[in-house]
């Protein structure tokens, strides 16, 4: 018999597990695709241009994207920054979780590579975030 416990778990989907149950089963165990909204696929070509551009330096051909993506530019690390910066994978296990929980898994989207002027004792975490109305933004 197999466990329907994944073998790890992440942020995104805790708090999908603590909003809902049911869809949190839906997606990850069942997985019953999610139909993907115009704006979740134009968040998606941002990031991946982001992530492109970090580690190759090449501009987007996509005048739309460029022009959205340009000015966040001036803010991020000049390329090629290296891959073990960019996309990095993380893992950690709560301490005294309230239940048993596989590892926590996550991606980040970019730690600012280390230099004199940010020395590896002040890590700085770069989240890229889109949205299509200010309403849905992160708090």
């Amino acid at each position: 018999m197999t466990s329907l416990m994944p073998a790890r778990v992440s942020p995104s989907q805790l708090k999908t597990f603590a909003q809902c149950n049911r869809k949190w089963w839906i997606e990850k165990i069942a997985k019953v695709p999610t139909p993907s909204t115009q704006a979740t696929e134009r968040g998606h070509a941002i990031h991946t241009f982001v992530e492109h551009y970090l580690l190759h330096g090449v501009m987007p051909d996509e005048p739309a994207i460029a022009a959205v993506v340009g000015p966040a530019l001036l803010n991020l690390p000049t390329p090629p920054v290296s891959p073990k910066f960019v996309e990095a994978e993380v893992s950690f296990d709560l301490p005294d979780p309230p239940v048993t929980l596989p590892p926590i898994f996550g991606r980040l989207d970019l730690i600012e590579p280390f230099d004199e002027a940010n020395p590896p004792d002040q890590i700085h975490i770069i989240d890229h975030k889109t949205t299509s109305d200010w309403r849905y933004t992160k708090s």
